[in-house]
């Protein structure tokens, strides 16, 4: 989606939440606009030491934009992100709710570990239960499952691993089999520490 905002002589062109104006590398932001007075004080001295009235003027993605412009863009940059988690979980089924089960697991071993190590508590107040269990979920959505062991993959330390799992990942969310997916991320790595570990 693509719209054009003409102001002060300048053409705002505001692609998918991106601004492009002459002169100004892109601008665009992972947060929404915040009033123009809570820009960094430096920014503000400089505008302030110019004269340059900032009223109709946000913070938005390291630059002071136009409110009109900036709100366009947030509106684009929301519409695309609802979008992307749409199709998603339109290619992973069942992924949010493994990964509900998976965090539920998380809280009750935590708090779990937590009862123990509490010599006041003698059991009688026990962490909630797990409401449903993560295994089962996995073996119902095996797609979500690869889904989330090759978003794991994809926060490793190491560069290599890290990018197969990327890779998966975009696999899996472009509808190729997941099995194919893990398998070549697996293999990936596994050639790659075949040939740098003696």
């Amino acid at each position: 989606m693509t719209e054009t905002i003409e102001r002060n002589g300048r053409t705002y062109v505001i692609t998918d939440g991106v601004i492009r104006v002459e002169g100004i590398p892109e601008i665009r932001s992972f947060r929404p606009p915040v009033p123009a007075s809570e820009a960094p004080k430096p920014i503000l001295a400089k505008f302030e030491e110019k004269g340059i009235d900032l009223s109709g003027r946000v913070w938005y993605g390291g630059y002071m934009v136009l409110a009109e412009v900036a709100e366009a863009a947030e509106r684009q940059r929301k519409a695309v992100q609802e979008q992307a988690e749409r199709d998603l979980l339109a290619a992973v089924p069942g992924l949010r709710e493994l990964e509900t089960a998976i965090n539920d697991t998380l809280r009750y071993r935590e708090e779990f570990s937590r009862m123990m190590e509490d010599e006041g508590n003698d059991g009688a107040r026990p962490p909630r239960p797990v409401k449903v269990d993560a295994d089962e979920l996995r073996e119902h959505y095996p797609v979500a499952a690869a889904y989330l062991k090759a978003e794991s993959w994809s926060c490793a330390d190491h560069d290599v691993k890290a990018a197969a799992g990327k890779r998966a990942m975009e696999a899996i969310r472009s509808g190729v089999d997941y099995r194919q997916a893990v398998a070549a991320m697996e293999t990936e790595w596994s050639e790659w520490t075949a040939g740098h570990v003696d």
